[in-house]
């Protein structure tokens, strides 16, 4: 249905289906590629095979936001694939639609054939993308439909129709969830709602049956939550929000304390604030890599004349970015993960008012074009970190002296699931599990980092193998019974 969309959006076909060909061919080449399932991926997989055999109310027993995990829990049960596969299929089919709608919203900005290729050339070897092809993550599903709103919202925003409107709604409601960030970005419509041109009797009567059936939403999202251990953190914003600006405010005054002295403790609030900026631009331009080299030569040399612009795509910016914000209030760090969606934002004004400069003709511009997307495309699939030989010695060692029947689980989420010898999916939730779980098990492994605490483990274990890695990543085999 997104892909759909977009291909409605203009006569650009073949930039579509280039989108599409290049992002399935990409997540097929993240197959051939020995990504270990993240610990996120382990904890989401655990909660679909959960789902599979209790439904979805129990797994509020366990998570707050369920529907990603239930959502491919229920797929599993229609193919016959694995948890796994069927994780990695959705969100291949996500990226896909993400990817055309990336390139579909460039399009409604410049119709010019060379900004498109730009387009799909950076969307399919965007390094902080590709990465995540092989992993088992909600985004994919927040990218997809916030930029499938996005869509609608700009058309909406040039000829203001109901079923546009209805389109942006539904689908950023949808975006919502996989992550309440979704939810949030529901404010981004309002700058467009309140514009001239938007703004009549008409246009909120169609937007008073949309609010109301947020308040259905959000009321039968807390409603399956009732008596379970977790709550819907979406019908708690107020009070969230309140605790974090008293927790703001705490950490402020510890700051002052700590580093300060009686001359300048005044100025704590500002440097405290001054610091988490610093510390978002610095994580945006980590996930950014190579890209933020063209927000760059945006500010040097971009064509701002040609491109048309949008007020939906500068409000999808603002709101992303406060949402980021807020998070790193209430929680001081950014995964990179974290970032993309602002990123791809960000690059959507860009890439229609740089791309124009950099048109295929002229011995330089080839090769700058040439050297940069190889740069991407190395970046995005030659993996030059530490590899992941302790994890797979110790999956060996595992075949070859545990018995069939042994129950085996370790300190990361994600390695448990891959292993496959869970007593129970619940188990697999814990990245460090408890003396009531371990007791279930024969063996317990605990994976270590250079520089960071060594995991306890029970009186009992018994080390029967170290495996190492060339960076000294371990990975330690404990007997338990």
């Amino acid at each position: 249905m997104l892909a759909k969309l977009a291909i409605q959006g203009g006569d650009g076909r073949i930039h579509y289906a280039a989108a599409l060909l290049f992002s399935l061919l990409g997540s097929l080449l993240t197959l051939t590629q020995p990504f270990p399932i993240s610990s996120d991926g382990g904890f989401y997989l655990s909660l679909a095979d959960i789902y599979q055999s209790k439904g979805l109310s129990a797994l509020f027993d366990y998570y707050d936001m369920p529907w990603y995990p239930a959502l491919v829990g229920f797929v599993h049960r229609l193919l016959p694939l694995s948890t796994f596969y069927t994780a990695f299929l959705l969100n291949t089919l996500l990226t896909s639609a993400a990817c055309v709608l990336f390139v579909a919203i460039v399009r409604q900005q410049s119709a010019r054939a060379s900004v498109a290729w730009f387009a799909v050339a950076f969307i399919c070897l965007f390094p902080a993308v590709n990465e995540l092809k092989g992993q088992i993550y909600r985004e994919f599903g927040l990218w997809a439909f916030t930029l499938g709103a996005l869509f609608c919202l700009i058309r909406y925003e040039r000829a203001p129709r109901l079923g546009l409107l209805c389109g942006w709604f539904v689908l950023q409601l949808l975006a919502g969830f996989f992550k309440e960030e979704g939810f949030a970005l529901l404010l981004a419509g309002l700058p467009v709602l309140l514009q001239p041109h938007t703004r009549s009797v008409r246009s909120w009567l169609y937007i008073l049956p949309l609010v109301g059936l947020l308040g259905i939403t959000l009321w039968f999202m807390k409603y399956l939550s009732l008596g379970h251990a977790v709550s819907a953190p979406q019908a708690d914003y107020i009070a969230r929000l309140s605790a974090m600006f008293v927790h703001v405010q705490q950490d402020i005054d510890h700051f002052g304390d700590a580093f300060l002295n009686r001359y300048s403790a005044k100025h704590a609030g500002v440097l405290y604030l001054c610091m988490l900026l610093i510390l978002l631009a610095l994580s945006i331009m980590k996930a950014m890599k190579l890209a933020v080299v063209l927000l760059g030569m945006y500010f040097w040399r971009a064509n701002r004349s040609e491109a048309t612009g949008s007020v939906a795509l500068v409000s999808y910016i603002a709101f992303a970015a406060l949402v980021l914000w807020v998070y790193l209030l209430e929680n001081h760090f950014l995964a990179a993960r974290y970032t993309v969606l602002l990123i791809l934002l960000v690059m959507l004004w860009v890439i229609p008012r740089i791309a124009p400069r950099f048109e295929w003709q002229g011995r330089g511009n080839k090769v700058w074009l040439i050297a940069v997307l190889g740069l991407f495309f190395l970046d995005s699939f030659v993996s030059i970190g530490p590899s992941d030989s302790h994890l797979a010695a110790a999956k060996s060692w595992l075949a070859q002296h545990a018995g069939q029947n042994d129950k085996v689980i370790s300190s990361h989420r994600g390695y448990s699931y891959a292993l496959g010898r869970l007593d129970k999916p619940a188990d697999g939730l814990h990245d460090t599990p408890d003396a009531a779980i371990l007791q279930r098990y024969n063996y317990y492994i605990v994976l270590n980092k250079p520089k960071q605490p060594t995991l306890k483990v029970p009186d009992n274990a018994m080390e029967v193998a170290h495996f190492e890695n060339e960076k000294h990543y371990s990975a330690v085999i404990y007997r338990l019974k």
